[in-house]
Parts: C-alpha cells; structure tokens; sequence
C-alpha cells in the first residue's frame, strides 16, 4: 500500500485549486483580476492547474492603472496568448474622464457591474497609501 502525504505547499496549492474550482461553479459569470504581478501569475497558474486539460473557464481582468511598465503589458498579453485565455481589460482614466469614479481604489466593483460578471477572484489591493495588500 502507497501512502500519499502533501507536504505544505502541496496542501496550500490543493486549498487554492478546491477554492478557485468552487467560486467557479458558485458564480454564473466569474472573472479573475489579473494584474501581471507575481500574485496575479500564480492565481492564473493554479486556475490553469485546476481546469487542466481544458481552458481556464472564466475571463482574467486587468484593471489598468496606466502605471504598468510596457514589459508588464508585453508579458500579460503573451501569457494569455499562450494559455489561450480570454482577457478584458478595463481603464481607471476612462473610468475617471467618464466620472464614474472619485478616487482610483474603488474601481474593481464597477469593472464587474459594466463587465456583466457575477464574482471576481484575485487580489485586490486596499489602497495605495501603503505597501501592504489585504485579500478580498
């Protein structure tokens, strides 16, 4: 008899992978925020592992605060080439000229309500007076 152990990072990536699996079938139109950070590419890697041999099942959203370096839109767009995912992409500064936003931290909500999604995974960070990010 085979004894089958996780170590830690193989439970915390099973956790991960159970989670994104069930806020998938939770949600009619889920979305993932999609940043091109390191939290951002490792969400999108576990969701590739959860769905594998199939598509990520849902679109990755990418808030553009006009502050990305043109290597973090550059590799964005070849991972989601390559992954074969679909992408939306949404401005801050159209969201601002349009006045639907007062201040830049309250911009995830109102990019799901115009992208008809109904639940969005990721990180979101709470603001940006400080350097630490909270998960919602």
């Amino acid at each position: 008899m085979i004894l089958y152990h996780l170590n830690h990072l193989r439970e915390l990536e099973a956790e991960a992978i159970y989670i994104i699996r069930e806020a998938a079938s939770q949600f009619e139109r889920p979305a993932m925020l999609f940043s091109g950070g390191k939290d951002s590419i490792v969400m999108t890697h576990l969701a590739r592992k959860a769905f594998y041999p199939a598509r990520i099942p849902f679109p990755l959203l990418h808030i553009d605060t006009g502050h990305n370096f043109p290597e973090t839109i550059s590799f964005r767009d070849e991972l989601v080439a390559k992954i074969g995912a679909t992408l939306i992409v949404r401005n801050v500064q159209d969201s601002i000229n349009e006045d639907v936003l007062k201040k830049r931290t309250q911009c995830q909500p109102e990019y799901a309500t115009d992208c008809h999604l109904t639940g969005c995974t990721g990180r979101i960070k709470s603001g940006c007076s400080h350097g630490r990010s909270t998960k919602r």
